[in-house]
C-alpha cells in the first residue's frame, strides 16, 4: 500500500468512493466529446465534486461548472444567464423543468443529463 505522499494523484482521486469512478470518468469523457463548456451540478453534500473538476480540468480547460441548487441565502448570487448544456446529478430522479435536458446516461450513483447523446 502506498502512502498518500507518494501515490499518484489519479490513484487517490477515488480512494474514498471508488464505486463512482467508472461513472464519472465516462461522464467527463462524454462532456468533453460534446464540447460542452457549461456544466451544472446537482450534488448531495456527501459527494465529492472535486473529482469532476479534476476530470474535466475545469476551469483551465474552459469548462465552467456551477451548482444549480443552493441554500436560500445564496440564491441571489446564482447566475440567471447560466444555461448548462450538461448537468451531472447525484441527488435527483429528474431535473427541474427549467433545464429541459433528458437523461443521457445513468450509472446509478451519478447521472448525466444532456441533449443529443451521440457519444
Amino acid at each position: 500500500m502506498q502512502s498518500v505522499f507518494t501515490a499518484e494523484k489519479d490513484d487517490l482521486l477515488f480512494a474514498i468512493n471508488p464505486r463512482v469512478e467508472d461513472g464519472l470518468v465516462q461522464i467527463s469523457e462524454r462532456i468533453k466529446a460534446a464540447e460542452c463548456k457549461e456544466v451544472g451540478l446537482l450534488y448531495s453534500r456527501n459527494n465529492l465534486e472535486y473529482q469532476l473538476w479534476y476530470l474535466l480540468d475545469a476551469p483551465q480547460s474552459g469548462i465552467s461548472i456551477r451548482h444549480l441548487a443552493s441554500l436560500p441565502a445564496f440564491e441571489a448570487q446564482r447566475e440567471a444567464l447560466f444555461r448548462p448544456c450538461a448537468v451531472v446529478c447525484t441527488t435527483c430522479d429528474a431535473l427541474p423543468d427549467e433545464y429541459e435536458l433528458p437523461v443521457s446516461i445513468d450509472y446509478g450513483d451519478v447521472r448525466l443529463y444532456r441533449q443529443m447523446d451521440n457519444n
